[in-house]
């Protein structure tokens, strides 16, 4: 017999990446475990409500919602799944995912692992297949992501065995510290939701002009009223700027500043130097973005995203380039605002972002839309357009179609905000500024010392190492043997 064959066990041990407790024993997935691929009826079977001699099935996406639920008929071709047994699904974006708890037929993105259960725990199991020891080695080879992966891509993965009893014990001590975990990580919620509705508070507070009555008082000789007129004639000096320099340039001169329809609006709830406009009488201009493709490898102009509109300002850490440069039309420069005009979620739908210095001169994505504006301090726009003042029009002028929400700039054009002199909207945003900065700080200061995805995964490493201090050094792994 091979040296590598344990004596008590049977058990092939020639893997053993690290060193575990005495009375473990190393072997692989492929001597203790198989997987068994699902099946995929014709999508001309499908039923959308249940049906006699119809069975349920499964896949990757219901184990996530009930909301697409799907029947075929039953046939012995079919493979099936208990609520308590545990698949992996082979394919995509979703490969190594852990699923459990649903019952049916499940499909050919799902694989459903066998094995003894009189030899090792489930639910040792299950958080095994969960922790990087299983998910580094699934994620590691490219090719399974595409092509799906057999028991073969899975064979050599090494698998520790402590004693049965001691397999139930480390599994009790994992739901106890996730426990523990999971009571921390709602608490964090809670703060950031504390937060948000702060800061909610505050910033209705500002555009209703409470944050500012002492300094009106105070500050009567800047309390001039911008007018309709006012507005009018500062697109008009922006357009003959522009015109002057293109003309320098010996560029094509720029068009004229874009007009909407307009009412006049209820001021009675503002201050008395403040007024409710239409957005549309300080637009100067709107955009929509490239439509270019854009990647991490190319070496062209940098190309603004979704994921990129940020808290207030752009985030820049997931940044992606086009393949050349971008036209000038499509660039941003500082003191723009993006806006999401189209997500499959409704609350990013007009989420708003000042554009800096730092991002001066990217291009911009074709699900954003570029606002450039007059007689707007440009911080208090940015907090004005991020606020439910705005937010909540936004919601009620978005439309869907195919799960696709939009928002285009006529409804942009359309928004109505209250607007102070120009001198009231810096002191408003230097306020906001002020005491949002700080909130902030105390919320990253919380989410930067817990995270709490890290600590689950340093708990699984420790576990499957033996290092809860649950192990037993009487009881055998010959255990095992006895109860097949």
């Amino acid at each position: 017999m091979s040296s590598n064959i344990d004596n008590a066990t049977g058990l092939n041990t020639k893997v053993n990446p690290f060193e575990v407790n005495s009375n473990w024993v190393w072997s692989n997935f492929g001597e203790l475990f198989d997987i068994q691929g699902g099946t995929q009826p014709p999508k001309s079977q499908f039923l959308s409500e249940p049906k006699e001699n119809y069975v349920r099935l499964i896949q990757i996406r219901d184990y996530a919602s009930d909301e697409y639920l799907t029947y075929v008929p039953s046939s012995k071709k079919l493979r099936l799944i208990e609520e308590n047994e545990i698949a992996i699904a082979r394919y995509g974006a979703s490969i190594g995912r852990i699923c459990t708890g649903k019952k049916g037929a499940y499909n050919v993105a799902l694989a459903k692992v066998i094995y003894d259960k009189k030899v090792i725990n489930r639910d040792y199991v299950y958080w095994w297949l969960k922790s990087d020891e299983f998910q580094n080695k699934i994620n590691k080879n490219s090719r399974t992501a595409v092509a799906g992966f057999n028991k073969k891509d899975l064979s050599d993965i090494p698998f520790a065995i402590p004693p049965f009893p001691e397999q139930q014990r480390i599994v009790n001590r994992i739901e106890s510290l996730f426990e523990k975990i999971d009571k921390a990580e709602n608490l964090i919620n809670e703060a950031r939701e504390g937060f948000e509705k702060r800061k909610e508070a505050i910033l209705a507070a500002a555009f209703r002009g409470e944050l500012t009555q002492k300094w009106r008082k105070n500050n009567k000789t800047k309390l001039e009223c911008i007018t309709n007129e006012d507005l009018f004639e500062y697109k008009k000096k922006r357009h003959l700027d522009e015109c002057n320099i293109e003309k320098c340039k010996g560029l094509k001169i720029p068009k004229k500043p874009k007009t909407f329809n307009s009412e006049e609006l209820d001021n009675r709830l503002l201050p008395e130097s403040w007024r409710m406009i239409s957005f549309s009488e300080a637009i100067y201009d709107f955009k929509y973005g490239t439509s270019e493709k854009s990647d991490y490898e190319n070496v062209g102009t940098p190309v603004l995203r979704i994921p990129n509109i940020g808290n207030g300002i752009c985030d820049i850490s997931d940044l992606k380039y086009a393949v050349g440069e971008i036209d000038s039309s499509l660039r941003v420069n500082k003191n723009d605002i993006l806006v999401i005009r189209s997500n499959g979620s409704k609350e990013l739908v007009g989420k708003a972002n000042l554009v800096t210095e730092e991002v001066n001169g990217y291009a911009f994505a074709s699900y954003l839309i570029r606002i450039r504006y007059v007689g707007i301090y440009p911080e208090f726009l940015a907090f004005m357009l991020n606020s439910s003042i705005v937010r909540n029009q936004f919601f009620l002028k978005s439309k869907s179609s195919v799960g696709i929400n939009n928002i285009n700039t006529q409804q942009l054009a359309s928004i109505q905000i209250p607007l102070p002199s120009y001198d009231e909207q810096v002191e408003i945003a230097t306020i906001l500024e002020r005491f949002l900065s700080n909130e902030n700080r105390i919320v990253d200061n919380i989410l930067n010392e817990v995270d709490t995805n890290i600590m689950k995964k340093a708990i699984l490493a420790k576990a499957f190492r033996g290092e809860l201090g649950t192990n037993d050094s009487v009881e055998s792994v010959d255990y095992l043997m006895r109860c097949k």
